[in-house]
């Protein structure tokens, strides 16, 4: 089981053979037997995670193509991968569907099945989403398309 998955440092790189640059980030897993596992994913390959899951979970990451490369942008963009992911997670209840199991580069034995997440957290489920800590630990709820807002 899934314990924690945080999204840490960045690195500037460019394709193989190519003058365009983009930003991978370093998602790093710690599972519930201490092992933990590194993966380095750009920000469209969690886009195609988001769409494969098909979770009742948003992707409010903002995608920007001007000054991408800035602190403040990296800096926010990172924060709203991890509170994605963690979000994932916990409507998993902290297993890592095939999707999300090869997105972390976990070992395949490691992957749960889609019968083993209640039908209620993929999209068109019942469920509701618990209520996620967001910035300064105040509480979010999901607010649609429009991402995550504060709840006062």
């Amino acid at each position: 089981m899934i314990t924690d998955v945080t999204v840490g440092g960045v690195q500037e790189t460019s394709a193989e053979g190519s003058a365009s640059k983009f930003t991978c980030y370093e998602v790093r897993t710690r599972l519930a037997n201490g092992a933990e596992f590194v993966a380095w994913r750009r920000f469209s390959e969690f886009d195609r995670l988001h769409a494969s899951l098909a979770l009742n979970v948003p992707f409010a990451c903002t995608k920007s193509f001007w000054g991408r490369f800035d602190d403040a942008v990296i800096a926010k963009r990172k924060a709203e991968l991890e509170c994605y992911v963690q979000t994932v997670l916990l409507a998993c209840g902290g297993r890592a569907l095939p999707a999300l199991g090869s997105f972390l580069q976990l070992p395949v034995e490691l992957h749960a099945q889609n019968d083993e997440v209640p039908a209620s957290v993929f999209a068109g489920g019942s469920g509701e989403l618990p209520p996620v800590a967001g910035e300064g630990g105040h509480p979010v709820a999901h607010v649609g398309r429009q991402g995550w807002m504060p709840q006062f």
